[in-house]
C-alpha cells in the first residue's frame, strides 16, 4: 500500500489528502503512511458493506 500512496499525489481525489496533510506541517515520509492507511481503510469499508468504489467530484 506504501508503494500504492507513491502514486496518489497525481490522482485529484488523493492529491487533496495529501497536500492537506502536508499543509499541516506533516512530512513526506508522514504523509505517504497516512494515505496508505486512508486507500486500506476504504477497502475495507467496501468489503465491509459490500459495495464499489465510486469516485465523487
Amino acid at each position: 500500500m506504501i508503494l500504492c500512496a507513491f502514486a496518489a499525489p497525481h490522482d485529484p481525489a488523493s492529491g487533496t489528502d495529501h497536500d492537506r496533510c502536508r499543509d499541516r506541517g506533516k512530512a513526506q515520509t508522514q504523509a505517504l503512511p497516512r494515505l496508505a492507511r486512508n486507500r486500506i481503510s476504504i477497502r475495507f469499508a467496501m468489503l465491509r458493506d459490500g459495495t464499489c468504489y465510486e469516485h465523487t467530484p
